[in-house]
């Protein structure tokens, strides 16, 4: 009892002292060697339960007293530093005092602040740019901490589970799956520079880490597949067969219903490939083509799958060789899917161009279909003002506005100049070709402005998002009602959260409910105000 108390005494005011000296990482192997040294000798020379006795005094004395001060300055800066060695060792000596659980809330803590402080980047798309790469880092690194460091718990693995899903879901509920949904965005587009083997290896993986923790993944779906739609269309990806790859994980992860739409985009194309291989083999399609000098590509889309065009300003005039084409393949269209009728869109497509400017420079330009309209009249005209290209076109002023912006004030792609100075468009504004125009690739993309800036476009997918997610809370309100008849308060509002996939407040249920009474789907009882009852 003598010699407990004395060394019970001694490791305290060692301790005491060290504990304020030595860097935690120096600390805690000191903690670890003082237990072996202790241990080593007393088996050389005292029994067995003595050494047991006397190594619980200096781990309590050294390792116990001391948790708060060793979390609170020292386990943060093990974790920044990735210390894994470090922090298994601190993993062990808090397991033999009985305080994982302190260092698991925690690590908790120091993950979902440091996630927070990752997402308070601001939603403009430079700004956020950074975010999905850190939270990807932070991942990789807190799972690397939790195999490697805390020899995988599952207790552990739960509560790093939950800070992610904490600090991914604070705040807009739409930031962290509209962030996401641009990088991969990005980085679809860039492995067209950079190869696909990257992306494959790890780049999915990594983005299904963070998709996994996001809770409002119908507002990741939409986001989405907005711009699969438009890495579709404009050939912005590095192969169809990537994105198959993607939406077979997000199928895994969700569900086929999930991709549906998606996969539906997708066997649109194919079947407009199918389509335009049929029709090239009509020998009237094949001399209307010949004739008009075009290489044809038609795509046939499912109006419900893709992003809605707009419904007026669309109404433009083709070139002859064109509309009859349209005509040809339209009644071909007819012919083969009876009962559907064929729009004529020009907002989605692109065309290549081949023009000649001066000094026989020979170029390709890739350009919207309202650019293409816009420069073809040029091969009839050395100049043009905006009211003839617009009687000639039949294009709304605000398309034909921002057209010949993009053609003639570009800061390096002028293809058009533009007489007058200045970024304004007028009816009395004269274009000619900029007959000198040079750029060092043979293939030249021609950017364009689009009709709404990318905030706009995804604030209006935005609100497509939650005007579904209304249809979907009543939906499910008048299914259950239907089925019950009638139902209290709490237990319809209980129900309805079990069964939604998406996040939902209280007061935003409430108001779905006091909407479908107002429509007559539910009454509440005349004696119990909490009792609704389903109205046939």
């Amino acid at each position: 009892s003598r010699l407990l108390d004395r060394a019970t005494a001694f490791y305290r005011a060692e301790g005491e002292s060290l504990i304020r000296r030595l860097p935690v990482a120096a600390y805690l192997e000191h903690c670890e060697s003082r237990m072996a040294q202790e241990w080593e000798r007393c088996l050389a020379h005292m029994q067995a339960s003595t050494a047991d006795a006397l190594v619980a005094r200096v781990r309590a004395e050294l390792v116990q007293r001391h948790v708060p001060e060793l979390l609170r300055s020292g386990f943060g800066v093990l974790v920044e530093g990735h210390k894994v060695a470090d922090l298994a060792r601190l993993y062990r000596l808090f397991g033999d005092v009985g305080e994982t659980q302190a260092l698991k809330a925690y690590w908790a803590q120091i993950v979902r602040s440091t996630g927070a402080r990752i997402m308070d980047a601001g939603d403009a798309a430079e700004a956020s740019q950074g975010v999905v790469p850190r939270v990807i880092q932070l991942h990789r690194s807190a799972h690397e901490i939790l195999k490697s460091a805390f020899e995988g718990s599952a207790d552990f693995g739960l509560a790093l589970k939950d800070a992610f899903e904490s600090f991914l879901n604070a705040g807009a509920q739409t930031f962290a799956a509209k962030v996401l949904a641009r990088h991969i965005d990005g980085a679809l587009e860039r492995a067209i520079t950079e190869g696909s083997e990257e992306f494959e290896k790890s780049g999915i993986d990594d983005f299904l880490a963070v998709f996994r923790h996001l809770s409002a993944k119908d507002a990741f779906e939409a986001f989405f597949r907005r711009d699969f739609a438009r890495r579709l269309l404009l050939h912005r990806s590095a192969s169809v067969e990537l994105e198959e790859l993607l939406l077979q994980r997000f199928r895994s992860e969700c569900g086929s219903g999930y991709t549906s739409k998606a996969e539906g985009m997708l066997r649109d194309l194919r079947r407009s490939k199918s389509l335009l291989e049929d029709f090239a083999m009509d020998p009237d399609a094949k001399a209307a083509v010949d004739e008009a000098g075009v290489e044809l590509d038609i795509l046939a889309l499912t109006a419900g799958l893709w992003p809605p065009q707009p419904a007026s300003g669309l109404d433009v005039t083709y070139p002859a060789q064109v509309c009859k084409l349209q005509d040809m393949f339209g009644a071909f269209y007819k012919a083969k899917q009876s009962g559907r009728s064929l729009t004529w869109t020009p907002l989605g497509g692109q065309c290549t161009l081949r023009a000649c400017f001066d000094g026989h420079s020979r170029k390709e330009l890739v350009v919207s279909v309202l650019q293409a309209l816009v420069l073809l009249l040029f091969n009839r005209a050395t100049q043009l003002t905006v009211e003839e290209i617009h009687l000639a076109i039949g294009m709304d002023r605000g398309h034909l506005h921002r057209t010949l912006q993009s053609l003639a004030l570009h800061k390096t792609v002028k293809v058009l100049i533009k007489e007058a100075k200045g970024r304004e468009i007028v009816a009395e504004d004269v274009f000619v070709v900029n007959s000198g125009f040079s750029h060092k690739s043979y293939r030249v993309v021609v950017p364009h402005i689009s009709l709404k800036e990318p905030q706009e476009d995804e604030d209006l997918a935005e609100r497509r998002v939650f005007e579904n997610r209304q249809h979907e809370v009543d939906a499910v309100i008048v299914r259950k009602m239907k089925t019950v008849k009638s139902l209290s308060h709490e237990q319809l509002v209980s129900d309805v959260l079990s069964v939604v996939r998406f996040p939902v407040q209280l007061s935003e249920l409430e108001q779905r409910i006091e909407s479908l009474i107002q429509r007559e789907y539910l009454e509440r009882d005349a004696k119990e105000p909490a009792m609704y009852h389903y109205l046939a």
